[in-house]
């Protein structure tokens, strides 16, 4: 989310290029990751139904996320739509914390 926000921000090419390193990063360990925990945690007659679910979800949610920024940055700036979706995933953050049981 800092990363984002700096990205749409800033209006330096470094700064804008090195919080594009940072996405990028972050991205890639949470797509091992995930492969890793889908691939150790779950039986084996599941493992591929699962894997193809994953893929598909995450083939094919970018497209149509960037459908959706597409027309959002159309009609109200791209820097615009970028804001309100890193203030949506900092709320979807704050909520999913105060779900978590605490020890």
């Amino acid at each position: 989310v800092g990363a984002t926000a700096i990205f749409i921000t800033t209006s330096s090419v470094i700064t804008s290029l090195l919080s594009l390193v940072v996405l990028s990063g972050t991205i890639l360990v949470n797509a091992i990751s995930t492969q890793i925990a889908i691939q150790t945690q779950l039986p084996e007659r599941l493992r591929g139904r699962a894997l193809s679910l994953y893929t598909i979800t995450f083939r094919g949610m970018p497209a149509i996320g960037a459908f959706v920024f597409g027309t959002f940055g159309e009609h109200i700036s791209l820097e615009h739509t970028f804001l309100w979706a890193c203030l949506a995933v900092f709320c979807l953050i704050i909520f999913q914390s105060k779900q978590l049981p605490r020890p």
